[in-house]
């Protein structure tokens, strides 16, 4: 099983640090996205942004089912409130275009995936490569 937590003063998760590689992005894709005060369901998580220089997930695309079609949004890592087999957010304004977030176009324009990238300890150990 893997566990994720936020912590409040780390909201962004540092892959490299907890050993969590890109084939484990597998296991969340499809989990629910809800309204903290409501439980009112927004949509489900359809992938995952990674920046492949740090390792950290700067958010997550989510697929809002519509009547004989989808859309798809974006959430920032730091509004989830909490995760575990839903993912809570505050509330449904924090989603919208990932066009919206100037600082993260360029991640959608590098070509490089975390797959094949090296993997080290903050001490700077390396533990491999990410398959």
């Amino acid at each position: 099983a893997i566990i994720i937590a936020f912590h409040p003063d780390f909201v962004s998760l540092n892959l490299c640090y907890y050993r969590l590689c890109a084939r484990a992005i597998f296991y969340f894709i499809g989990l629910p996205i809800v309204e903290d005060s409501t439980e009112d369901f927004l949509g489900n998580l359809s992938n995952i942004l990674i920046n492949p220089d740090s390792g950290s997930v700067e958010g997550f695309f989510v697929n809002i089912p519509q009547f004989l079609s989808s859309s798809e949004v974006f959430l920032g890592s730091i509004d989830v409130l909490k995760w575990g087999a839903r993912i809570y957010v505050s509330s449904r304004d924090i989603l919208g275009p990932v066009e919206d977030r100037i600082r993260l176009l360029p991640l959608l324009d590098d070509p490089r995936t975390m797959i094949g990238q090296r993997i080290r300890t903050e001490g700077g150990l390396s533990l491999g490569r990410c398959k």
